[in-house]
């Protein structure tokens, strides 16, 4: 399994006091320095229900409606609330079976989230409350860390650096006029390295 991708079961149980919800497949922590990932890789949550230990009339499948079936917001002291999504951070992928989910997790950013996934019978899809993983409190992605020099500084810093580079070499060989043209051609090659070692 490539290490960008998590699979994860849901087993659901039924007692007297109702449903139970159980996360199988690992906590919902993530770290792109350890997977070896880079800072602009998505994880993807594959979630898959596990019905076996309920009746036919109690087995359960995902909310249907994408903007129900997931929540999530950055509150640690409350559930997220039915509609709470950060569009930059996790998004449905595929709900399309009903057993099955398929969620990105685009965070860039170290952080915890307050996170929820929603299940409904299959036989009542409409009824609510809805049956929840509720809650997978702390939803760290560890993204990989800001250097010393911010990333949106890379760019200027390696183009200032070749052009300085250029014209100090070109002005022992060079008019002025021409050490000034290699300065700013290095510039313009510096920058485009620095963009390119910034999406690294």
């Amino acid at each position: 399994m490539a290490k960008d991708t998590r699979d994860y079961v849901i087993k659901v149980t039924k007692d007297t006091h109702g449903y139970h919800t159980q996360l199988e497949g690992g906590a919902l922590e993530f770290n792109k320095n350890s997977d070896g990932l880079k800072k602009t890789a998505h994880y993807k949550l594959n979630f898959t229900i596990d019905n076996s230990q309920l009746a036919g009339p109690d087995k359960v499948r995902f909310a249907p409606s994408d903007s129900e079936v997931m929540a999530v917001h950055t509150d640690l002291a409350q559930c997220p609330p039915v509609g709470s999504h950060l569009p930059d951070t996790f998004w449905v992928d595929k709900n399309n079976t009903g057993s099955k989910l398929r969620l990105i997790n685009m965070d860039l950013r170290v952080e915890a989230l307050r996170f929820k996934i929603n299940l409904v019978k299959i036989n009542d899809p409409d009824a609510r409350p809805f049956i929840e993983l509720d809650p997978i409190i702390r939803n760290g992605n560890q993204g990989v860390a800001e250097p010393f020099v911010s990333y949106s500084y890379a760019p200027l810093l390696t183009g200032a650096i070749v052009a300085v580079g250029t014209v100090m070499l070109a002005n022992n060989a060079l008019a002025p006029a021409s050490a000034l043209v290699f300065g700013i051609g290095g510039g313009i090659v510096g920058l485009i390295l620095g963009f390119v070692l910034d999406r690294r």
